[in-house]
C-alpha cells in the first residue's frame, strides 16, 4: 500500500508529533508499505525505506504552506492512504485537497498543544472542516503505550511495560490500515 504522512514535525525536531511520526513510518516501513513522509524540514533523520518530501520550515509561512500544499497536490494521486498529523500546518493544505482527493484519509490527533489551539479561532474553523471531510479520526493523545520506553543505564526497564509499547502499536497500526483500500 502506498501511503503518506503529513506531519508539522519529524526528527530532529522535538515536540510531540515528531517521535510518533518516526515510529509510525518505521514501522509502516517494516511492513513493506511504500511510505513517504511530508514534512517541515530539511534534514529529517532517515529511515530506511521511507522517502521524504521536504518543505523548508524556514520560508515566510504564506510562501512555507504554499509550496506545501504545491507538493501535495502534485503527489496526492499516488497514495492510498493519507495519515494526518493534526497542526495548522498539515491541516490547512489537507483540507484544501479534500475535494481532489481518491485515497482514504485518517487525521490523527497526536500533538496536544495543536489539540488545545484547535478549540477556538480560524484554527477550529478548519480543524473541523477537516474532520467531517476525513474518513477517520484516531485521538492517541491520552495514550500513555505509545511512548517508547525509556532505557536508563542504571535502571531496567520492565517487560511489561516493553510488551504493553508493542501491543499499542500493533492495534494502532491495524487500525489506520483498516481505512486503507
Amino acid at each position: 500500500m502506498n501511503i503518506a504522512i503529513l506531519t508539522p514535525l519529524f526528527p530532529p525536531d522535538i515536540g510531540e508529533p515528531a517521535p510518533y511520526a518516526k515510529l509510525l513510518a518505521n514501522k509502516l516501513a517494516d511492513a513493506e508499505h511504500n511510505v513517504s513522509v511530508l514534512l517541515y524540514g530539511h534534514l529529517p533523520e532517515n529511515i530506511s525505506g521511507v522517502k521524504f518530501v521536504c518543505t523548508d520550515k524556514r520560508k515566510w509561512t504564506f510562501v512555507r504552506l504554499y509550496l506545501y500544499t504545491m507538493r501535495l497536490l502534485m503527489k496526492y494521486r499516488k497514495f492510498d492512504l493519507l495519515i494526518i498529523n493534526n497542526g495548522l500546518s498539515c491541516e490547512f493544505p489537507a483540507t484544501y485537497i479534500m475535494p481532489f482527493r481518491k485515497s482514504s484519509t485518517v487525521l490523527v490527533i497526536s500533538d496536544p498543544i495543536a489539540k488545545a489551539k484547535s478549540r477556538s479561532g480560524m484554527y477550529k474553523n478548519v480543524h473541523e472542516n477537516l474532520k467531517n471531510k476525513v474518513t477517520a479520526t484516531i485521538d492517541i493523545t491520552e495514550e500513555t503505550d505509545r511512548h517508547k520506553p525509556e532505557i536508563h543505564p542504571f535502571k531496567p526497564v520492565s517487560d511489561i511495560t516493553i510488551s504493553n509499547h508493542d501491543k499499542w502499536w500493533n492495534r494502532h497500526l491495524e487500525e489506520i490500515l483498516s481505512y486503507g483500500k
